[in-house]
């Protein structure tokens, strides 16, 4: 009997810690899961104080409008099924383009004359006289005084008096003066950098807290702007595009004086000899052939992803669908 009963043990002891199949089960030690436990702990309070850091550092930094559509003063934004159009007498404009706009009459944001729109986290920002102003799409609000501001992210960026470009928070807080001396206000913001024309008329770049200041482009430029890995930029007789990482000048067109350019597509437009024209950048254009679009007398160019748009000397409004059709003159609706 005493065998039996101690048979019994034996196979009670041979069998544990194996499953029904008779395959060996492992176990962890009992001590591993509260120092998992502690990690996964110690991984959260990290990503916390990486976020109270940084909270709006992490953002997307492009401009909620094209650099081209900036460096041209800012006047027409396309946002929310809205054409924002700052007109020269009839104050900003709020025309409805798509079906995604909620209205089906302009509406007049403002009477005064206006500049510098971009769209942000859906809020659309503007410049009226020295004032930056935010419009929620139902109403607006003064931010600040400001010169050539830019929304980016959670972050303006402006010229101060000194002509030194400055940053701070969109609601005022943690203002710093990044030492990057802005002839003109043309500057841009792209990922952690910040381009900008420098007092002596060249293109300069640095990192956004100010640091690393290089010179990119010695050339003294008219206007230049920021488009993917280029930059485009005007002299008092050509059209270059500068590319940033190779750090290689290739000339677009030649042109007689002061011209104002964009990029609608593939194709940078531009004016030249009271004229528009048009190239396509694209690679498959080898040759870099020029066509003229119109003979039209335009001060301003703007684009967005369905139209360019021109503003005459006599304050006209045209908008180009279509590279190979005309500008047609803009309803706007009021």
């Amino acid at each position: 009997m005493r065998d039996k009963i101690t048979s019994e043990m034996n196979n009670t002891s041979n069998t544990a810690g194996k499953t029904d199949s008779g395959v060996k089960e492992s176990r962890a030690p009992k001590y591993l899961m509260p120092a998992f436990i502690a990690f996964i702990a110690l991984l959260v309070v990290i990503a916390a104080i990486f976020m109270l850091i940084m909270p709006q550092d992490i953002v997307d930094y492009s401009a909620g409008n094209t650099y081209g559509n900036i460096m041209n003063g800012g006047r027409v934004l396309d946002a929310g099924g809205y054409l924002f159009y700052a007109s020269d007498d009839k104050g900003l404009l709020k025309i409805p383009v798509s079906d995604e706009a909620q209205m089906t009459t302009t509406e007049v944001i403002s009477e005064d004359k206006c500049s510098n729109i971009s769209e942000v986290q859906s809020k659309v920002y503007y410049q009226s006289g020295q004032i930056l102003k935010s419009y929620n799409f139902l109403n607006s609000t003064d931010i600040a005084e400001l010169r050539y501001p830019q929304v980016i992210g959670s972050w303006i960026y402006y010229i101060n008096d000194a002509g030194s470009i400055c940053k701070m928070r969109t609601n005022g807080k943690n203002q710093k003066d990044l030492g990057l001396i802005c002839s003109d206000g043309q500057f841009y913001v792209e990922n952690t950098r910040i381009y900008y024309k420098g007092a002596d008329g060249c293109i300069y770049f640095a990192m956004i807290d100010g640091s690393e200041n290089e010179q990119l482009v010695s050339t003294n430029v008219d206007k230049f702007f920021l488009s993917n890995e280029y930059l485009y930029y005007s002299t008092n007789n050509s059209i270059m595009a500068f590319m940033i990482y190779d750090r290689t000048s290739t000339i677009i067109d030649e042109i007689n004086g002061e011209a104002v350019f964009n990029i609608f597509g593939y194709n940078l437009i531009y004016t030249d000899g009271g004229k528009i024209k048009a190239v396509d950048l694209s690679s498959s254009n080898v040759n870099r052939e020029v066509k003229e679009i119109s003979d039209l007398k335009v001060t301003e160019i703007y684009s967005s992803a369905t139209a360019a748009y021109f503003i005459t000397d006599a304050g006209e409004f045209y908008k180009l669908s279509d590279i190979s059709a005309s500008p047609e003159l803009v309803n706007l609706g009021i």
